[in-house]
């Protein structure tokens, strides 16, 4: 492939990179002098004085005569190959709990090699000519990258960054109150840096039910435009789509020249009929496979961890409980997803916007407006209500829930106990900071330092978790 591509498509493949790296370079995020002084004394044995920072990042221009020639040492000939695969029984474990003379016993012992240091014992031979001749006749499946949109060309050129007097931060501020429309705004240009995040969220009654279908939506969504949008993330911005018991959010970090773009983008598809319409049932089946299995492994997570999640669901509505997720989660089909979706974004009844960073209120304005016509496209305002995280219903009183860990090989214990206050509001977590300074200290010498039992989580209800 690269041998057919035009030295013109090569010298722009490299401009996009020579960018994309200045960039960064560019827009550091600030280091400590402790993560400084080892990366520069590492750099020092490598590289002059005056290129230790900017080194793998100011790019020179590319001499494409000299990269043919380099191409042509990517031969099978010239590869070296390392296969690790169950199937190789003939072998013996990397842990040398053998030794050489009980090994020699077995008919089919075929190592040839054994590491000096850790006896681990591997075998080596050359490449089979055939394998050489399979491996070069390949048909690649690659194709010349396309032109990066997302790249900020403007960014890449020098920069004075000036984080002192003219530079402003706000609270946010809402810039547009409409029936079923809410756009807030905040300004950070404290370190001068020209990125932003936009958050997008669409309130609706139809994912409220907490069923496992939500998660699946947006592993789907992730899975199936990551090809598309892969040239996004190397340029710096990047987005995360999800479904939730209030609702659809969607999310927007980086660079702000081409935020608005990637918004414009990631919203049209999510809310395409069609892209849905073609996901196929393969990648439906992986994503279903690897959710089943994350939910089968809660069994075999810390006590501690097993008791949170019990807790959750013995005080909020909506909380499943693992099995039961399970159980939906091996029922579910695509067409649960698709009606879903479907049904999500047309019993939309609010949306919000919140824009922050570098970005000015007509641009955060045009991008609210951009998703008010993809993901806000048939809200109902008058359906709308605030939804509130009610607990399910626990006679007053104390209580106590003794279990068994799902675990039969866990040999640690766990107790978690919950006290119940107010509801959560500024004055509450206001009031839990004091009681987190008493408690925290004498918590944290007495049961963690000196009994080894665990830890204290206050919370605006108070949550104390112990684990021995």
């Amino acid at each position: 492939m690269i041998n057919r591509t035009p030295d013109s498509e090569l010298r722009r493949i490299w401009e996009e990179i020579k960018s994309i790296s200045s960039i960064d370079f560019n827009f550091q995020e600030k280091s400590s002098a402790y993560e400084i002084a080892p990366f520069v004394s590492k750099q020092l044995l490598d590289v002059p004085v005056k290129n230790v920072f900017s080194a793998g990042y100011l790019l020179d221009d590319i001499d494409i005569e000299q990269f043919r020639s380099f191409c042509k040492l990517l031969t099978p000939s010239r590869a070296t190959m390392i296969l690790r695969s169950e199937t190789f029984d003939w072998l013996p474990l990397d842990s040398p709990v053998q030794s050489d003379e009980s090994l020699c016993g077995s008919a089919n012992l075929s190592y040839n090699q054994r590491e000096p240091w850790y006896g681990v014992h591997y075998h080596v031979e050359k490449v089979d000519e055939k394998v050489k001749d399979l491996i070069s006749n390949l048909t690649p499946e690659t194709v010349i990258p396309s032109e990066n949109r997302y790249i900020a060309y403007e960014l890449a050129n020098k920069v004075d960054i000036i984080t002192s007097g003219k530079l402003e931060s706000t609270a946010p501020l809402k810039i547009l109150g409409a029936e079923g429309f809410e756009c807030w705004h905040s300004k950070d240009e404290v370190f001068g840096h020209p990125k932003s995040s936009i958050f997008s969220f669409l309130h609706t009654i139809e994912s409220a039910d907490g069923s496992p279908v939500n998660s699946i939506i947006g592993i789907l969504f992730a899975q199936r435009i990551a090809r598309k949008m892969y040239q996004a993330g190397l340029a710096g911005i990047g987005y995360s789509a999800d479904v939730g018991n209030r609702g659809i959010s969607l999310s927007f970090v980086g660079y702000s020249p081409r935020l608005e773009t990637l918004v414009e983008h990631i919203s049209s598809e999510f809310t395409s009929n069609d892209f849905w319409q073609q996901i196929d049932e393969v990648l439906f089946s992986n994503s279903k496979e690897r959710l089943i299995r994350g939910l089968k492994s809660w069994i075999r997570e810390r006590p501690d961890s097993q008791c949170d999640t019990l807790m959750s669901y013995l005080l909020q509505e909506n909380a499943w409980l693992p099995n039961q997720r399970l159980e939906a989660a091996e029922t579910m089909t695509m067409e649960n997803v698709k009606d879903r979706v479907e049904k999500s974004l047309l019993k939309g009844t609010r949306l919000t916007t919140y824009v922050h960073g570098d970005m000015n209120v007509d641009r955060s304005l045009s991008i609210h407006k951009k998703l008010s016509s993809t993901l806000g496209k048939f809200i109902i305002p008058k359906n709308h209500k605030e939804s509130e995280a009610r607990g399910r219903i626990i006679p007053k009183g104390r209580h106590y829930v003794a279990m068994r860990c799902f675990n039969e090989q866990e040999v640690n214990n766990a107790l978690v106990m919950h006290i119940q206050t107010e509801v959560v509001s500024p004055k509450v977590s206001a009031y839990m900071l004091l009681i987190r300074r008493f408690m925290a200290e004498p918590f944290f010498s007495e049961l963690r330092t000196q009994q080894q039992l665990g830890e204290i989580t206050p919370t605006p209800n108070i949550t104390l978790l112990l684990t021995s």
